[in-house]
């Protein structure tokens, strides 16, 4: 018997757990073995913490990249399964870092993050075009994130400390902390708020067409969710894990709003505008950054 957790965005959840669940009992019966999968949502993590531990961990991890970040690196090569070319990347992402040479973390899917504007309340020409302009003293009280423990506030709070870090507590000023991204998006739809940061997967569907999508000059920050295989695991999970890389479930992805990882499909069509302009230095720069931010969470 082998075991997958599996923790995904909201919004595409239901299905991908269900998805999961009918290819695992299909590679079950062609190997006569069990594959049991659990999931979580945001909502069931301990101060929107998911807290990874190597030795304890199912044989098959799928989550939010930033959540391997409180283990060391090291403890992770010791435990956990290195398979560099079983899962490669289309040459857009490759060429950007994202394959992890170790080959411990496998994206299966990126989440493209940006700045969002009410264009009632906002013009074109005032809205920022950047990260740094969130900065802009004008915005104080202005910006509305997420709730701070959740996955998509984290990852830009810790781009945004690592980018600029002699004015990031200046920069919470202008920060307001409330619901999930789907609040944030209808918040700024109906002029709450004139700025906030979000999906593209959200970001897309405003009841009131009210939303325009900045990707910024520096670059989208793209949060990747990853699957890992314990050391040892069985083999046949690595099926399930091709099963996840396959055209008809990039595809998926694709239609909610994300980036697809494998060959074969079009780029989301806000990265290819953008010629794929994202903010991503490696892996161990990530787990860095992604790590800071955790920790600011875990004092609050």
């Amino acid at each position: 018997m082998s075991s997958v957790f599996l923790h995904s965005p909201l919004n595409i959840n239901l299905s991908l757990v269900e998805m999961v669940k009918a290819a695992a009992r299909e590679i079950g019966v062609k190997y006569d073995t069990v594959i049991d999968v659990k999931t979580a949502t945001c909502y069931q993590r301990e101060n929107g913490l998911l807290t990874i531990d190597y030795s304890k961990m199912e044989d098959m991890t799928i989550t939010y990249g930033s959540d391997f970040s409180m283990t060391n690196r090291d403890e992770a090569g010791s435990l956990l399964c290195s398979c560099p070319e079983r899962f490669p990347l289309r040459d857009e992402l490759s060429l950007r870092g994202f394959s992890d040479p170790k080959g411990h973390f496998h994206p299966i899917f990126l989440i493209p993050l940006l700045i969002i504007f009410n264009r009632q309340m906002i013009s074109k020409e005032q809205a920022p075009e950047s990260w740094k302009d969130l900065l802009d003293e004008r915005w104080r009280g202005k910006i509305l994130f997420p709730e701070r423990h959740l996955p998509a506030c984290r990852a830009i709070l810790a781009l945004m400390r690592y980018q600029f870090p002699d004015r990031f507590d200046k920069f919470l000023e202008n920060i307001v902390f409330k619901g999930s991204p789907v609040d944030v998006k209808n918040a700024v739809d109906e002029g709450q708020y004139p700025l906030g940061i979000n999906k593209v997967s959200f970001a897309r569907y405003a009841r009131h067409k009210n939303v325009t999508m900045v990707w910024p000059k520096e670059g989208a920050f793209c949060l990747p969710n990853t699957m890992v295989f314990k050391k040892n695991a069985n083999k046949t999970l690595f099926e399930l894990g091709e099963y996840l890389r396959s055209l008809p479930v990039q595809d998926f992805f694709l239609r909610q709003g994300y980036i697809p990882v494998s060959e074969g499909l079009p780029l989301l069509s806000e990265a290819a505008k953008n010629d794929c302009r994202v903010i991503w230095k490696g892996w161990d720069w990530f787990f860095e950054i992604a790590k800071a931010a955790n920790s600011e969470v875990t004092e609050i």
